[in-house]
């Protein structure tokens, strides 16, 4: 892939081991201005449950950064950093596939506090959801906490469906299992309907074409 998707305010850029300082910051305000504590913003989201205090943030957020490295095999993973065309980083958006496993794709995403409710979650998720289904399949799966209503949200305006429920989840509790197809995600994101799965990617290399200005998807 290119080193960089655009979107209209946004660049998603593969995850850096020097954004350390910028995702701690970020978990800092999730448990500060939204009275969320360290392990909401990794346990949650991560299984990274050590992180207890100010002063565990930055080993779990490493793990955040390298995570990539540490797939399984045949295991697709993509791990995104969510920026500002200032270089401002706001956020982190992400997925893996797996087509071996059940389930075996996940897509996650968060914001920092101080940029939600702008639409920079869709705009993000909507581009990289449009590279997923040109280069990976033709589904992805998402495991959401049950009172996680703007996730659940969030994955319904990309055309998402509840497909399962998981009582216990590599995340620790429970979690509704969501599905979004490419099909899908078209019609509900672009009103657009095709018939064949090459029209719907050329329908999606086009659009990431015009976001980067540029070929190569």
């Amino acid at each position: 892939m290119q080193n960089i998707i655009k979107t209209e305010r946004l660049c998603l850029i593969p995850l850096e081991i020097s954004d350390v300082d910028s995702f701690v910051e970020i978990a800092k305000h999730m448990r500060y201005k939204k009275k969320q504590n360290p392990d909401y913003f990794l346990y949650w989201r991560f299984d990274y449950g050590e992180a207890k205090t100010d002063d565990d943030l930055p080993n779990a957020v490493m793990k955040l950064l390298t995570s990539a490295q540490n797939k399984a095999p045949k295991e697709t993973t993509l791990r995104l950093k969510i920026a500002l065309q200032n270089g401002q980083i706001i956020g982190y958006i992400g997925f893996s596939h797996n087509p071996t496993d059940a389930y075996g794709s996940d897509l996650g995403i968060f914001l920092d506090p101080e940029y939600e409710h702008q639409g920079f979650a869709f705009e993000a998720q909507k581009s990289l959801l449009s590279y997923y289904f040109v280069t990976c399949d033709d589904k992805i799966y998402c495991t959401i906490f049950p009172q996680n209503a703007p996730s659940h949200h969030l994955n319904k305006k990309c055309g998402a469906v509840q497909v399962g429920y998981q009582e216990k989840s590599k995340y620790g509790q429970e979690r509704n299992v969501l599905m979004i197809t490419r099909h899908d995600f078209i019609k509900k994101v672009f009103e657009k309907e095709f018939s064949e799965a090459e029209q719907e990617k050329i329908f999606l290399r086009d659009f990431l074409n015009v976001c980067n200005d540029v070929e190569g998807f």
